[in-house]
């Protein structure tokens, strides 16, 4: 530069060659100029992109779960009992199978391992399946299931006056204890397991419910293969049915503005009071300490508050051009004659993005609310910078 005060104009497709001194070596940079219009770290919910829930008429009851990378749902609608599943909730084709049963299913039961599908009969005896289509009784009764651990399902039996809390299959796992006060039993939100470079095993979280007092619980218990353990004592108020996932957040920082993606647990809906919630909290530390989130995060007022959501995260590629959805990119005019410009070719830039399916829902009236929504952060939709 020849002056303090010149400027380029870096509002286009640009290359810059820096050559060495010796003119030995050169290196080619390209330069882009990268403003978004869009609030960045907004928890954003697409309103145009809802769809209704896969059944073949008006839907009673649903539950969602992912197995074998597939998103599974278990629905009850006035034609009877089916089943939908899908590679990815966002091609919208779902694959429908009729049931005939044999028995009655209660349908927010419905979970999975990483082999095989489960869910409760109205007789607390536990079935299983490995496609969601046909279904045999399994030599066990449960009164709640909280969810899959691996390759077996952990719930409770209430039975002889004490809430016992045991795995399926149980030869291999941890011994079945009595619940005691403070400890959840039922309303709990699903079984969340994630996994970290500070543990050697997977780590099973549990966030509210009610413990064996019918007390509402707002806390989150954690297991790690073997034991239980309070994990969390405070940060979320007693709730009963709650969402829970594990997703992704960022930090800015202040000095260089270099942007960190690391996990967190986000929660929401659930009955506080007797009330549905759809206030949002997070975690930044798998459960330990948890915090009401930013409103950036929270729910907008067109998802309607509700308890029994699934929040199910699947990855989609995305592709766009170097200027892509929620940048705004400004077309070069005029640089310093010393630069040396080069046209930079159209290859599309390709990318990984974990967007939220949030299923289902009950309402403050009790009904099932008909809904898919999908949420994504911002951010991660921008076209990353290379």
């Amino acid at each position: 530069a020849t002056s303090p005060t010149d400027s380029i104009d870096c509002t286009g497709n640009v290359v810059l060659t820096v050559v060495s001194e010796d003119a030995l070596y050169s290196a080619d940079y390209d330069v882009k100029v990268n403003v978004h219009n869009l609030e960045s770290d907004s928890l954003y919910w697409n309103r145009t992109y809802r769809r209704a829930l896969p059944s073949r008429s008006t839907p009673l009851a649903q539950k969602a779960v992912i197995y074998k990378g597939r998103a599974m749902c278990f629905i009850l609608d006035t034609q009877g009992y089916m089943i939908a599943d899908i590679d990815n909730p966002e091609a919208g084709m779902w694959n429908k199978t009729d049931l005939n049963l044999g028995f009655t299913p209660i349908v927010n039961s419905f979970t999975a391992t990483s082999d095989a599908l489960y869910i409760l009969a109205d007789d607390n005896t536990l079935y299983t399946s490995a496609d969601g289509a046909a279904w045999s009784a399994c030599d066990a009764k449960f009164t709640w299931l909280y969810g899959g651990y691996e390759d077996y399902v952990i719930g409770v039996e209430h039975t002889g006056g004490e809430h016992i809390v045991k795995s399926y299959p149980a030869e291999r796992h941890f011994a079945p204890f009595a619940a005691v006060d403070g400890f959840p039993v039922t309303y709990t939100s699903q079984l969340v397991e994630i996994t970290s470079k500070w543990n050697s095993s997977t780590q099973a979280l549990l966030l509210g419910g009610c413990d064996r007092n019918g007390t509402p619980i707002g806390a989150v218990w954690g297991f790690d293969g073997k034991d239980w353990g309070k994990v969390s004592t405070s940060g979320i108020p007693p709730v009963m049915s709650p969402t829970m996932f594990a997703y992704f957040n960022h930090e800015v920082s202040s000095t260089n503005w270099d942007v960190t993606k690391y996990p967190v647990l986000l929660a929401f809906g659930g009955i506080v009071e007797g009330e549905p919630t759809n206030t949002t909290y997070i975690s930044y530390d798998n459960g330990v300490h948890w915090k009401t989130a930013d409103d950036l995060l929270q729910l907008p007022e067109y998802i309607p508050a509700a308890s029994q959501m699934q929040a199910l995260v699947f990855e989609s590629t995305l592709t766009a051009s170097r200027s892509s959805d929620g940048w705004t990119a400004f077309p070069s005019r005029h640089l310093p004659g010393w630069w040396t410009i080069e046209a930079l070719d159209s290859r599309a830039t390709s990318w990984q993005c974990p967007y939220i399916y949030l299923f289902g829902g009950v309402a403050q009236n009790g009904y099932l609310l008909n809904n898919i929504w999908r949420g994504v952060i911002n951010r991660l939709t921008f076209t990353p910078i290379e």
